[in-house]
């Protein structure tokens, strides 16, 4: 895979990791609460997928708002208590 990037006269290396090799209940400890997001994508985030929920509705103000955009093509709405995920549709009448 290409980890090198020539433009304009500027070079960029860069590593890609696949997110299921880091561990999402390192994530969830983060300070950084876009990193919430990120444990759901990350090893282990299925199972972890209720404490991840629970973290980032406990979630205030701008901090909230890290976690996820208001900008997104879907909405999806979490149900802690029915312990299931419904997709809402992407917002343009699906």
């Amino acid at each position: 895979m290409q980890n090198r990037l020539d433009e304009d006269g500027n070079t960029f290396s860069f590593e890609t990791l696949d997110i299921r090799s880091i561990d999402a209940a390192v994530l969830i400890t983060s300070k950084n609460p876009a990193d919430l997001a990120l444990a759901i994508l990350a090893g282990g985030g299925d199972d972890l997928l209720p404490e991840i929920l629970k973290r980032a509705a406990e979630l205030k103000g701008a901090a909230r708002s890290g976690v996820g955009s208001n900008h997104s093509a879907g909405r999806v709405a979490w149900s802690l208590n029915a312990g299931r995920i419904e997709d809402r549709g992407n917002g343009y009448g699906h």
